[in-house]
């Protein structure tokens, strides 16, 4: 009896294993899974430094589908939100219990699209002008999965200098 239970819990692992995350995209996007560390190059270790600091990761960070207590970088392993919106993606606009429990068990995909990565850079950019970092900036790089091209993690550089102060 036990040997049939290990193969039954090997079954079922593996056929959850197999759902795909990515299977229902729109055309041209792709999954946003989160961001990896910053990288911040010339740090300023002022007081206004800190607070700047503090408005541009507020800025950057954009919590991913499952994400660990709303971090942008920490993610819990099983994605069953994304697992049930790519089972029950048929039910999304029609009545009876497959719309419930799309409703209550699906999570909606977080695309690229919708973090725009350009923007958040841009307004980082302002943000570290408007404390005098005039010849800050911060740039976006997109780092594809290796086993699936339709998942990427952003990786910000901030670049801060010496900041332009008025005494």
């Amino acid at each position: 009896m036990k040997r049939e239970s290990i193969i039954l819990y090997v079954i079922a692992f593996i056929s959850l294993a197999s759902c795909s995350t990515t299977g229902h995209l729109p055309k041209g996007d792709v999954l946003y899974t989160g961001q990896k560390k910053m990288i911040i190059q010339e740090p300023s270790d002022t007081k206004i430094g800190s607070m700047c600091m503090e408005e541009v990761n507020a800025v950057l960070a954009k919590a991913p589908n499952n994400s660990f207590l709303g971090s942008s970088t920490m993610r819990f392993p099983v994605p069953t939100g994304l697992w049930m919106y790519n089972l029950l993606y048929k039910y999304e606009n029609k009545n009876g219990f497959g719309h419930w429990l799309f409703e209550h068990l699906a999570a909606t995909p977080v695309l690229l699209t919708s973090v725009n990565p350009p923007v958040r850079t841009k307004i980082a950019t302002n943000i570290l002008h408007d404390y005098g970092y005039f010849r800050g900036s911060v740039k976006a790089d997109l780092i594809y999965n290796k086993s699936n091209e339709k998942k990427v993690k952003v990786q910000y550089t901030i670049r801060m200098g010496n900041p332009a102060i008025v005494d």
